[in-house]
């Protein structure tokens, strides 16, 4: 394999007639056309690429990467006195992209090591310094210790053979060469991904993207059950060979220019029933967008997820393996899920229960309230505060006793009209379950007495109105007919019982009160009374 550099005369056109230096290289690439000597004093025109017009340039540079063909057109009938009968000839070049070429690099003790995984190009040549390089084709290594010990890349580029070598040059970033070691193991757990078929979960401290690693599982036998490069603190060995029974996983640093383990980091556990179990994390709460359920996400396998009403059956909501919001059209009704954990074989390994906390408010007098509430179904711990929150104007958060299910509250004015709640618990973690939003009302309810005597005794003489929140109003009185008798604004007075002063007949009228609250609603109250001489 030749990797040729700039030169001339090394693609030559269909017929002979011109060439150029070389028929394929990196974007941007530029030809320079050479005719033979016979066509040297021949008026020739060129067109590089497919619609483009002919014109007596010889030089051209291509942006884009794609496969051109060169046209040349000869402008005369006969040469060396014979007749030109065919005046084109042609040449295919292919113009490439330049891309990061795909090398490896492992950490040796002192040293590191460079391997060629690249499919793209026909070699990689790697620069050490401005004198130093090498080139390597696929599968091929190279040991170096590097001069400068604080460097931190090397520069490398792709080849094609036979071709320009003017692809672009790209840092490879390094590390600092230093010694080998294993990572921190901050946790482990084991999942069943199909019956008897295991994933092993690693949670590891700082890692070393350079430092080739191995991951040992150690039971009745010794397992390598992973060997080559992590990329993240996160580690799924899937299909491991494991018994329920007392287990130890090593992740252990090896040298492979020395072929040998530099340093080991090891974890003993007993692992549980619940540590095979995909519902450690299960619960579920409402949101904005309706019910979100937190499952434990999962690469193998899937969860089937039904749900119904406190009335109803179960029916398939959706198959997910990842957590998942379940939109729902009433948010003051009763949910349950039933969660199927199902292995990637099709088998049902585990089954779990989940229910968003819920209020369910029930109007027991004017304002009075009282709430049922029932607690969250989860895998969670109990959570250790539990309250709730009475929205309208303002925000109100009270403490509630965690045995509490049935309370009562008793709204106030000073939230509005609108009011709603919601109750809160969140556990030791500090994830919140959030039940349902619960709409509530308060009632400016006018106390108006159902009967006055305006007989001067001093005794009930008024029709007084009581509870008024602002003080300012505007009522009216009505006759039985409908005949508006009385206005006034100034709830305070009341009504002496007389029309343009004399004293209005005994009987049965209507009142209306039209009152503004503080926070601006208008509100209409309407009702009878009776008018007594006596």
């Amino acid at each position: 394999m030749v990797f040729a550099r700039l030169g001339t005369g090394q693609a030559v056109s269909n017929k002979g007639r011109f060439s150029i230096a070389f028929d394929r290289g990196c974007t941007p690439m530029t030809v320079k056309i050479t005719a033979i000597p016979d066509f040297r004093d021949v008026t020739t025109t060129y067109s590089f690429s497919e619609n483009q017009a002919f014109n007596t340039d010889t030089t051209f540079t291509y942006t884009e990467s794609g496969s051109y063909t060169i046209v040349q057109l000869v402008a005369k009938d006969s040469l060396n006195g014979e007749p030109l009968l065919d005046k084109q000839d042609s040449l295919v070049i292919e113009a490439l992209d330049s891309q990061i070429p795909d090398v490896q690099v492992t950490k040796c003790t002192g040293a590191l090591n460079f391997t060629s995984l690249d499919t793209y190009y026909d070699a990689v040549r790697l620069y050490f310094s401005s004198i130093d390089s090498v080139t390597l084709k696929e599968g091929e290594s190279i040991s170096k210790t590097l001069m400068n010990a604080s460097q931190r890349d090397v520069q490398v580029k792709g080849l094609f053979e036979n071709a320009s070598e003017v692809c672009s040059i790209y840092s490879l970033p390094i590390s600092t060469v230093s010694e080998i070691s294993a990572p921190e193991i901050l946790g482990v757990e084991i999942k069943q991904t199909c019956r008897d078929v295991y994933t092993l979960r690693l949670s590891l401290g700082q890692i070393d993207t350079e430092t080739q690693y191995q991951v040992i599982l150690e039971q009745a036998n010794m397992n390598v059950i992973f060997d080559g490069f992590i990329d993240s603190t996160f580690l799924n060995i899937e299909d491991v060979p494991f018994t329920n029974s007392r287990y130890c996983v090593s992740v252990v640093a090896f040298d492979p220019c020395v072929g040998s383990e530099r340093d080991r980091k090891q974890i003993c556990e007993t692992p549980s029933l619940l540590s095979l179990s995909p519902f450690e994390h299960l619960y579920s709460t409402y949101t904005e967008n309706g019910v979100f359920i937190n499952i434990d996400s999962t690469a193998a396998g899937s969860f089937r997820i039904e749900r119904k009403s406190e009335t109803g059956s179960f029916s398939l909501r959706s198959t997910e393996n990842a957590p998942f919001i379940d939109p729902i059209s009433s948010s003051s009704r009763k949910y349950f899920y039933k969660i199927d954990y199902e292995d990637v074989c099709g088998e049902t390994l585990y089954s779990a229960l989940t229910n968003p906390p819920l209020v369910e408010p029930e109007l027991i007098a004017a304002n009075l309230y009282s709430i049922n509430y029932t607690p969250a179904t989860n895998s969670l711990e109990d959570p250790e505060i539990l309250s709730y929150r009475l929205e309208g104007n303002q925000v109100i958060t009270e403490e509630l006793e965690l045995s509490t299910t049935i309370f009562e509250i008793r709204l106030t004015p000073d939230q509005g009209v609108n009011q709603s709640m919601l109750v809160q618990s969140e556990n030791a973690q500090g994830i919140a379950l959030r039940s349902n939003r619960a709409n509530l009302r308060y009632e400016f309810v006018v106390y108006v007495p159902s009967a006055f005597t305006p007989n001067g005794d001093q005794i009930n003489d008024r029709l007084q109105f009581f509870g008024i929140p602002t003080g300012t109003a505007t009522i009216k009185i009505f006759s039985r007919g409908g005949q508006n008798i009385y206005t006034t604004t100034d709830p305070v007075s009341g009504w002496d019982g007389r029309i343009d002063g004399d004293l209005a007949q005994q009987g049965t009228y209507l009142y209306e009160i039209v009152l503004e609250t503080q926070s601006g609603n208008k509100l209409r109250q309407r009702g009878t009374f009776v008018l007594l001489e006596k």
